[in-house]
């Protein structure tokens, strides 16, 4: 049998890494809507993850590698794309090797959770969202005021019961008051942050008014059931209640509809979405891996596309998170290419920007085979 040396056997294997990296590119690339140079590896390392869970090691091993060898032939600083990498690995290593309390804590990945949603998904579900809306039948139909002014105004499920409408003379414009969550320790730009709602129409308002009167209507049922609770218990509780109805709600409305009663293949198109099953699958999967916090994550997603638009700056979209630090929706929240930069219709005020600061530095060294820095709030490649 032929036999090639070690040169041409490392060639041809990393020849094949590099194909295997741009074929998920393209995958991604027809997901989103964009051009293939649009996608950015930490994008691909995202999806990766998720098609490799269910996948042996050996498997993973493979994928890792392509990825590398992508970052390493195009000399890119990718330190976050990394570090999902090493994490996975590591969460792989300990759910086989670990003890039986290690194997549980890893297994409690958040690898499948929807970090925003693709243009499709999204189209998807506020085609379904609107026709529910004209149903009368629908239980709870409040959720989809939660589930629409969460994507306006990025608020964490913990925070709406703290959320309050305020009229501002100075902006002329309706602010959102918000306590932060993570206020402790320097976390947060400060105990509390408001955002303007300078883009928001009238009807984006009376959803969010819609929201916070759901919230307190889930507040007050808690303080009837004859247990005295704390502010911080009645949020904690109010905050699971929200999750739990959004999850089952997109299960019985959504992903249930999506398998069973939706005539994919006549609203595909009228959607301008390919009428595939394999478009289908990624969408359903996408959106059943949906929770209350993906609609936070589509915020940034359209924040970050309107920094690549240059509309907003770092210290704003960490303002409106309710971040101390412009690193944390750098390497934390939904990218740039799942985002609308129209969507975003919010801004903070100078206060609350004031409270940011800019440490947008690398805390661990970064590989000697990486060079050019690059941004990774950009929607594309460099």
């Amino acid at each position: 049998m032929w036999k090639t040396d070690e040169t041409t056997r490392h060639q041809g294997t990393h020849s094949n890494y590099l194909k295997r990296y741009l074929g998920w590119q393209k995958t991604l690339a027809k997901m989103h809507n964009t051009a293939i140079e649009n996608v950015p590896v930490i994008v691909v390392v995202e999806y990766v993850i998720k098609l490799s869970l269910s996948r042996r090691t050996s498997t993973w091993r493979q994928y890792r590698a392509a990825i590398i060898a992508f970052i390493e032939e195009n000399n890119r600083n990718e330190l976050r794309a990394i570090e999902l990498l090493e994490e996975e690995s590591t969460r792989r290593r300990f759910a086989k090797e670990g003890t039986q309390k290690d194997k549980l804590m890893m297994l409690r990945t958040s690898s499948k959770k929807s970090k925003g949603l693709t243009k499709n998904s999204l189209t998807i579900l506020e085609y379904r969202i609107k026709q529910l809306s004209e149903n009368h039948k629908v239980h709870n139909k409040w959720v989809i005021d939660i589930i629409k002014a969460t994507i306006i105004s990025g608020i964490r499920p913990i925070e709406w019961i703290d959320a309050d409408l305020c009229d501002n003379e100075l902006e002329k414009n309706q602010t959102l008051v918000i306590k932060n969550a993570k206020a402790s320790n320097g976390r947060a730009n400060g105990e509390y942050r408001t955002i303007i709602l300078n883009g928001a129409s009238k009807e984006d308002i009376e959803t969010i008014e819609l929201a916070i009167g759901a919230v307190t209507a889930i507040k007050e049922s808690i303080s009837k059931d004859g247990a005295v609770y704390s502010h911080d218990e009645i949020r904690n509780i109010t905050s699971t209640r929200l999750r739990k109805k959004v999850g089952s709600w997109i299960s019985r409305y959504v992903i249930k509809w999506l398998n069973k009663e939706c005539n994919w293949k006549a609203l595909a198109p009228d959607l301008n979405i390919t009428s595939s099953r394999m478009a289908k699958k990624r969408i359903t999967d996408e959106l059943d891996n949906s929770t209350l916090y993906t609609f936070r994550h589509q915020m940034f997603a359209n924040a970050k596309a309107a920094f690549s638009d240059g509309k907003i700056s770092r210290e704003e979209i960490a303002a409106i998170g309710g971040h101390s630090s412009t690193r944390t929706h750098q390497l934390h929240y939904g990218t740039g290419i799942k985002g609308d930069s129209s969507g975003l219709k919010i801004k903070p005020t100078v206060d609350s920007v004031s409270a940011v600061s800019n440490t947008n530095k690398q805390r661990s060294p970064t590989p000697d085979f990486i060079k050019q820095e690059t941004d990774p709030l950009q929607v594309s490649n460099p």
